[in-house]
């Protein structure tokens, strides 16, 4: 019955760095995914500022 236990445990153990890695890596792509549609953002507002510098002047 303790073999059982003691497997049982490892594979939670296991399943539970599986998931702990899993919550990581999502919250890292959706960082980089936020960081992206931001610097996306950015260039579009910098893009609209020179072409509106141009037709100004």
């Amino acid at each position: 019955m303790d073999i059982k236990v003691s497997k049982c445990r490892k594979i939670i153990d296991e399943v539970y760095e599986a998931v702990k890695d899993y919550e990581t890596l999502a919250r890292s792509v959706n960082i980089k995914e936020s960081t992206i549609k931001l610097l996306t953002t950015i260039q579009k507002e910098q893009q609209s500022l020179f072409f509106n510098h141009l037709f100004i002047e």
